[in-house]
């Protein structure tokens, strides 16, 4: 996960649909600069060589951040019934199952 912001602008991202060494390639909605998922680098466009600074963040199932924070709420989706996600009453806040 990385900051959106480079240079004091702030940037919006999209999927390119390509890979850079079998990960997958972001690029910026304002300058079009293609950026490498696996290490925030600039690789193509106008902000080549810039990096997205890293933002902490766990990597985990929903198991084992169930196990660590046992109060987490998430959202729903349509059709996540099936998934076992149910309302709660809380302000809309859904909990899986």
């Amino acid at each position: 996960m990385y900051a959106r912001q480079v240079g004091g602008q702030t940037l919006t991202f999209g999927v390119s649909g390509m890979l850079y060494r079998d990960a997958l390639v972001m690029y910026d909605r304002q300058t079009g600069t293609l950026w490498s998922q696996v290490d925030g680098r600039g690789i193509q466009g106008a902000l080549a060589g810039a990096r997205l600074e890293p933002l902490p963040s766990i990597h985990a199932t929903w198991k084992e951040w169930r196990a660590t924070y046992p109060t987490s709420r998430r959202n729903a989706w349509p059709g996540s019934e099936r998934l076992g996600v149910r309302a709660s009453a809380n302000s809309g806040a859904h909990r899986l199952a």
